[in-house]
């Protein structure tokens, strides 16, 4: 029997994929074994799609005043606690699909940059 004719209401999270844990209010993604001690959550309005987006700029050393410190747990998934536009933005995309999606995008001098989708 397929489902695809309903709406899911009450998805299940995958722990495996980039997942935001409601008690600890933290946001875990993996990075690949790197070290990084840092971030600055960020976004920018897309100029074609007119869509706000969001991504995390990733480091191992402070490279902004903005900058806020993560952990990379034992299992290489970094750990932060997003605040604001971007906890909002990742709590409704986790009540509305279980997961978000977090891929790497580029590399700066001082940082890596993901997008949040």
């Amino acid at each position: 029997m397929s489902i695809y004719n309903y709406e899911i209401i009450n998805p299940v999270t995958n722990i495996k994929k980039p997942f935001y844990d409601f008690k600890r209010k933290l946001l875990f993604f993996p990075v690949n074994g790197s070290s990084y001690r840092y971030y600055v959550e960020v976004a920018r309005n897309n100029k074609d799609t007119f869509v706000r987006e969001y991504y995390v700029l990733l480091s191992d050393r402070k490279f902004d005043d903005n900058c806020r410190i993560c952990h990379v747990d034992n299992y290489g998934r970094c750990q932060i606690n997003p605040r604001g536009e971007l906890k909002d933005y990742v709590i409704q995309e986790t009540k509305y699909r279980g997961n978000i999606e977090i891929e790497y995008v580029e590399s700066e001098r001082d940082y890596d940059v993901f997008a949040v989708i």
